[in-house]
C-alpha cells in the first residue's frame, strides 16, 4: 500500500543507521516506510471502498481512472477532454480483453492441473502467453497517452 504524503523526510546518515536508511531507499520492503499505522489503515480502507463500487449506476463495470497523484475519476463523463475520454473507452476495452484472457488462462491451467494436457490446451496456452504481454504494455501506452490528453 503506497501512502503518498505531503511532506519528504530527510534522512542523515550515520554509521549506526547506514543499513537502515539504505533499506529504505531502496524499498526492499515498503512496509518499512509506513511508520503511522493510522495513515495505512486510512489508506486501505478508501482502497476498499473503491474496490467495492464494482458497479455504476448505469448497471456499468466500475473504473478507476488516474489522472494524477490528486485526480481519479470514475465515470468517462468526468473527462473533459473528449480525446482522453476516447482513449480511456479504449482502454477499458484492452482492460476487458485483458482480463477475459486471464480467466482464460486460469481454467486452461486448471485443466492442465486436473490431467487435462491436449496439444489444444497448450496451444491455447502459448498463444495466450504470446498475447497477454503485448495487450500489457498497450494498456500502459493508452492509459499514459490518457493522462496527457486530458492534462492538456
Amino acid at each position: 500500500m503506497f501512502v503518498p504524503n505531503a511532506t519528504r523526510e530527510v534522512y542523515e546518515m550515520s554509521d549506526a543507521n547506514r543499513s537502515q536508511v539504505l533499506h529504505a531507499a531502496q524499498l526492499h520492503a515498503i512496509a518499512d516506510t509506513q511508520t503511522d499505522a493510522e495513515v495505512v489503515k486510512q489508506a486501505q480502507a478508501r482502497l476498499a471502498a473503491l474496490k467495492s463500487a464494482n458497479v455504476t449506476e448505469q448497471g456499468e463495470k466500475a473504473r478507476l481512472y488516474v489522472i494524477n497523484d490528486k485526480m481519479v475519476y470514475t465515470r468517462l463523463s468526468q473527462f473533459r477532454s473528449e480525446a482522453a475520454r476516447r482513449i480511456a473507452e479504449q482502454a477499458d476495452r484492452t482492460s476487458d480483453e485483458i482480463e477475459r484472457l486471464q480467466q482464460m488462462y486460469d481454467r486452461l491451467q486448471q485443466q492442465v492441473a486436473a490431467g487435462g494436457r491436449t496439444e489444444s490446451v497448450t496451444n491455447q496456452l502459448l498463444q495466450i502467453n504470446k498475447e497477454l504481454p503485448a495487450l500489457k504494455v498497450q494498456l500502459h501506452t493508452l492509459e499514459k497517452n490518457m493522462r496527457k490528453a486530458e492534462l492538456q
